[in-house]
């Protein structure tokens, strides 16, 4: 496929991710988490980043919190506090713009990250199927951190994949600031990235730029939690 076509291609895709997406209309209601993470986000973007530990101190001191996102998801919780600020808007379809965002760029990861693995046609057919995903469409248009998180993560696959180890090294640190389930993406690249335990007979050299890059990931997520 010629690189004309394929970026063509790779443009109406995005295009039409951006048209179902906003073709619903602007969403009025909010439920759940996202009041915890629209409530944080505003805290933020009002207060500033102290803000954080006066939330965290709230969050630990009742049991009842446990069910709701902790404040400790800096990342998405950040993030949406700056976009509050830029924009001037503090409420929900700000942090809803973030999710947008962040929809848009998982489809676009998806077809680059499929062109270098396996070609240009796969690529293209898994961007329509991450631009049509009617669950990705509905985490796009809400106040949630999911689509923000699946970015994060998608960049660090790709940056591995590359072995661009700083930016493996932000994108995993950002992830682990938005969803604690992103230590299983550290543990997955550390296994599979290079296999330098023994097995089978066979050992593979230590690469140490992998490890460096995942243990500042840790370092960093540790600082901003801490």
């Amino acid at each position: 496929m010629r690189a004309t076509r394929f970026h063509l291609g790779a443009s109406v895709i995005l295009a039409l991710a951006l048209a179902v997406r906003l073709a619903p209309g602007p969403v009025t209601d909010w439920r759940g988490d996202e009041g915890v993470y629209i409530r944080d986000a505003v805290s933020v973007a009002t207060h500033g980043p102290q803000a954080f530990l006066a939330l965290a101190q709230e969050y630990v001191s009742s049991p009842d919190w446990a069910v709701w996102p902790p404040p400790t998801r800096i990342g998405y919780i950040g993030v949406s506090a700056l976009a509050c600020r830029v924009l001037g808007a503090y409420a929900g379809p700000t942090l809803a713009l973030v999710s947008m965002i962040s929809g848009l760029l998982v489809v676009w990861m998806t077809i680059g990250l499929g062109w270098r693995l396996l070609g240009p046609q796969i690529g293209l057919l898994a961007g329509l199927l991450a631009a049509t995903s009617p669950l990705a469409i509905h985490l796009s248009r809400r106040a949630l951190q999911d689509e923000f998180f699946a970015a994060l993560v998608l960049l660090a696959l790709w940056a591995w994949y590359e072995r661009w180890h700083m930016t493996l090294a932000l994108a995993l640190a950002g992830a682990l600031l938005t969803k604690e389930s992103a230590v299983l993406v550290l543990s997955g690249i550390g296994i599979a990235g290079r296999p330098w335990l023994p097995w089978r007979g066979w050992r593979a050299p230590v690469d140490w730029r992998l490890i460096r890059a995942l243990l500042a990931a840790l370092a960093v997520a540790g600082l901003f939690t801490l």
